[in-house]
């Protein structure tokens, strides 16, 4: 039995990264990571996200496109990499991942 929401929730979740949806206010960001090589290989046997796009892939560095709503989800998932994380857009994803770093140092400082 199914039961008819109103709603195409295929739609409503798709540039989102996990259950969590975005507030009235969020719009689909495009967001630039890059990731040393190891992390690169996982992220190419098992993306982030189905918009993940491969920008660079070398030795030295993987780099991805996304297009994506930032939610918490998606905070927690990229904040699990952070020993080879660098985002490179947009600009506010970085000050607020920066900000959770420096709450966390000096919680545990």
């Amino acid at each position: 039995m199914y039961i008819k929401l109103g709603v195409n929730l295929a739609k409503k979740y798709r540039d989102c990264f996990g259950i969590y949806t975005p507030n009235k206010d969020s719009k689909v960001e495009e967001v630039i990571l890059s990731f040393d090589a190891e992390n690169g290989r996982y992220l190419k046997a098992n993306p982030l996200h189905h918009s993940q796009k491969i920008l660079m892939d070398t030795e030295k560095e993987f780099r991805i496109s996304l297009h994506i709503y930032i939610t918490l989800d998606f905070l927690q998932e990229i904040l699990t990499r952070t020993w080879s994380l660098r985002i490179i857009a947009p600009d506010s994803l970085r000050e607020k991942v920066c900000e959770i770093w420096k709450e966390a140092l000096e919680r545990n400082a």
